[in-house]
């Protein structure tokens, strides 16, 4: 195994329980009373720094028994990583502007098309999917306020 592989998992696995343990703080020292959520505030984190922590463990393993194959960084590749990033940068700007929902729907409709998704009924269907479930799951079912955007919220 390389050092390159040693290193990526390494910070993975750093970041994820650096997560967990502030997930873990905040959520020890909430004030239950002040909560307006279903769950206190350092859970997600903490999820988070789970999930970071078991993407390390993977990226180490399938490297180490070889189940990963190298893919070349060529300049499509690239192309495609640097959209992605102006892409995300512009929905977290956009979910302050204009809000989770409107924000939401132009994302993963870009995404979704860059990604190679050909069909526009397709790319539609899955994007009112995504954004319906995200917000159910977060909105209704964990209480997570959603931004509502400073441009959209005239009340």
């Amino acid at each position: 195994m390389n050092r390159t592989t040693w290193v990526d998992g390494t910070i993975f696995f750093l970041l994820g329980a650096l997560c967990v343990w502030e997930g873990h703080r905040l959520a020890v020292t909430a004030d239950p009373r002040t909560m307006q959520q279903a769950l206190p505030p350092g859970a997600y984190i903490f999820g988070l720094g789970v999930l970071l922590i078991l993407i390390a463990a993977v990226h180490v393993y399938s490297y180490r028994h070889e189940v990963a194959r190298i893919v070349p960084l060529t300049p499509e590749l690239r192309f495609l990583i640097a959209t992605i990033a102006v892409l995300m940068a512009g929905y977290a700007l956009a979910l302050y502007l204009v809000g989770y929902v409107l924000a939401s729907i132009l994302f993963f409709a870009a995404a979704f098309v860059i990604f190679g998704v050909k069909s526009w009924l397709t790319t539609t269907i899955l994007t009112v999917v995504f954004v319906a479930v995200c917000y159910l799951v977060f909105v209704k079912l964990c209480g997570v306020d959603f931004p509502a955007g400073v441009l959209l919220n005239w009340g």
